[in-house]
This record gives structure tokens, C-alpha cells and sequence, in this order.
């Protein structure tokens, strides 16, 4: 667990990073407990910044702390997974179509096409490869390219905040690496109606291409743990 940046930070703000990055990645899994000496002799530091970090942890619903037992990573049931990704799709979809419109009356670089054609570029490669890991990374840089440019940082947080909390219990692509090339192709769809500025389509696409998605990890969530969590 390590944080490596050029950028001043207090003790707790590593710590904080550290933590939530490991969380978030899956490297702590929902359920597993969190040694606060472990982490502060990993960090080189003290046990405080640490404590520090997990009260903030704590705000953000990432880590619980029961009475009378050490912290922990949040459990997610599957039902908070399927209550989640009805709202994350569509607010991807609605920060998508916010894209469309301001690159239609020109207040976005197209630029962002070329960013979002060599990331797509690296997508096929690691769909060739059946690399699932690097094609989610890549997935997200894609979308957040996107949202980045909406125009709307609250909205871009929110979506940024869901999208961690339901990825952190399964990537979607590793549960699911059969639908890598059919989500290649619609990615490539998003774009070229984002470059074409069809913006009374995008949304609907953008949207079904997310629901698709999530209806099948859902169904393959449950199959895998027998309809339980």
C-alpha cells in the first residue's frame, strides 16, 4: 500500500489515498477488516494519521466501524449493487448527452475526439489480448474522458462516487469477459454519434448500453452466489 506523488500531503491525507485506493481497487475487499498498525508500519507512520483516515473513510460509507471490533471495508449486498446501477446509467447517460449538446454548440474541444480514439485504439488491443483488467481501466478513462468535459462537476462526482462503490465488489468485465467485444463496438458507436453531434440519440444509446451491461453482471452475480449476497 503506497501513494507516490510529487504533490505536498499531510500524513493522514497519504493515508486517506492509500486506504481508499486499496478499497476502491479491490486490493481490501468488502468484509475485510483494516489493521491500523499494519498500514502505519507500511506507511511509515503513526497510528494516528491513520485512525484520522478511517473516520474520513467512514464519512464517505467506505468503512464501518462496529462497537466493541476494528474497522472494516463496507459490506455491499447485491440489492445495494441493483438499487445503484439503475441511477448510475442514467445519470451516464444524461452527463453524455450534456457532452453532445455543448460540443454541438461548439463550448467542447474535438480534441476530446482524439483522446477518445486512442483510448479506443487501446481498447481493441486489450480485447484481442482478452486482458479484462486493462480493458476496465480503459473503460473508465473512456467515460470519464467524456464526463470530464459535461460541464457539471457534481454530477461528474456522483457518477464518479457510484461508479466506485458498485466496481469496488466485482469489476464487471472480469465476472463478465464474454461481452468485451460487444462493448467495444458500442463504445465505438458513443463516439462517432458524439462526433457526428446526434445528440437526440446519444442519451437512449448511452443508457442502453450501460443497462445491457449491468442486467447481465446482475444476473451473473446472482448465479454465482446462488441469489444470495
Amino acid at each position: 500500500m503506497s501513494l507516490n506523488s510529487g504533490e505536498y500531503k499531510t500524513k493522514t491525507e497519504i493515508a486517506y489515498s492509500a486506504i481508499r485506493e486499496a478499497i476502491i481497487s479491490g486490493m481490501l475487499l468488502p468484509g475485510a477488516r483494516i489493521v491500523i498498525k499494519e498500514i502505519a508500519d507500511e506507511l511509515g507512520t503513526s497510528e494516528i494519521p491513520v485512525r484520522e483516515a478511517i473516520r474520513l473513510l467512514e464519512a464517505e460509507g467506505l468503512v464501518e466501524a462496529p462497537p466493541h471490533m476494528g474497522p472494516r471495508v463496507t459490506k455491499i449486498s447485491r440489492d445495494d449493487i441493483a438499487d445503484m446501477l439503475p441511477v448510475r446509467a442514467a445519470l451516464e447517460a444524461y452527463a453524455t448527452k450534456l457532452v453532445c449538446e455543448k460540443m454541438s454548440a461548439g463550448l467542447v474541444s474535438r480534441d476530446l475526439l482524439s483522446s477518445l480514439s486512442e483510448t479506443l485504439s487501446e481498447m481493441e488491443i486489450a480485447v484481442e489480448q482478452g486482458n479484462t483488467a486493462a480493458y476496465g481501466q480503459l473503460n473508465r478513462r473512456f467515460h470519464l474522458l467524456i464526463y470530464d468535459s459535461c460541464g457539471n462537476e457534481y454530477l461528474k462526482n456522483l457518477i464518479v462516487t457510484i461508479w466506485e462503490n458498485t466496481e469496488r465488489a466485482r469489476s464487471l468485465f472480469a465476472i463478465i469477459p464474454e461481452i468485451l467485444a460487444t462493448s467495444l463496438r458500442e463504445h465505438k458507436q458513443l463516439k462517432e454519434l458524439l462526433e457526428d453531434c446526434r445528440c437526440s440519440e446519444i442519451g437512449d444509446v448511452a443508457y442502453n448500453h450501460k443497462i445491457a451491461a449491468f442486467n447481465l453482471f446482475l444476473d451473473r452475480l446472482s448465479r454465482e452466489s446462488g441469489g444470495g449476497d
